[in-house]
């Protein structure tokens, strides 16, 4: 089975994709990654493809993938749409994968950096962060200041009615897909994240046959 590594290149916006598939079809697949995903329903699929590399080698297509992402920093650059770096088998990094030397080459891209965590957000931000979550206060309603960080969910607790269970049944079914690889019928949602190329079944049969 041949695994290829594509890079994908919205031709309106300019941003960019890396990715990893078995699909034959790449011109048709327009990839998994979520930001890059939405974007592409909020501005078309006017998108160019590139074969980056292709093998049946696994552990050559990691070494590939890893060493791409790291370079190009896929992750925190805005040039692309990639939130994890793509290591050729399921689209994000697992430390049990990823060598030493590799987790140094990470180490070395991140270092100077700002974290994304305690972010300090300007007055202006600030202002529209706080309008927002008045308007999910008064659409919700919630009571005010329900949404705080730290705050215990307001409508935990809330009971639901069988009318309510069964259009949740219902809408599940009309939502779900069977995995291919493990026969299980998935909500999309699910199905995306952890199923189709992401599917343990699949990965396992994978590294068992390296």
């Amino acid at each position: 089975m041949t695994i290829y590594l594509y890079i994908k290149t919205h031709l309106d916006t300019g941003l960019k994709y890396f990715g990893k598939t078995t699909k034959d079809n790449l011109d048709t697949y327009h990839g998994s990654g979520k930001k890059w995903k939405n974007h592409l329903k909020k501005h078309g699929t006017n998108v160019e493809t590139k074969i980056y590399f292709s093998s049946e080698d696994i552990s050559e297509v990691e070494t590939v993938a890893l060493d791409f992402s790291i370079k190009n920093n896929i992750v925190e650059s805005k040039e692309w749409a990639n939130l994890k770096y793509e290591n050729g088998r399921d689209g994000g990094t697992q430390s049990e994968w990823i060598t030493e030397k590799t987790k140094r080459k990470m180490s070395e891209n991140r270092k100077g950096k700002p974290s994304w965590f305690g972010k300090n957000h300007s007055k202006e931000t600030r202002e529209v962060m706080s309008y927002k979550a008045k308007l999910r206060c008064e659409r919700d309603g919630a009571p005010k200041g329900a949404f705080k960080k730290g705050n215990k969910a307001w409508n935990k607790g809330v009971p639901i009615d069988e009318s309510q269970k069964e259009k949740f049944r219902e809408t599940l079914k009309k939502t779900s897909k069977i995995c291919e690889h493990c026969g299980k019928n998935i909500p999309k949602g699910s199905y995306t994240r952890f199923h189709g190329d992401n599917c343990k079944k699949r990965n396992n049969d994978e590294k068992r046959s390296i």
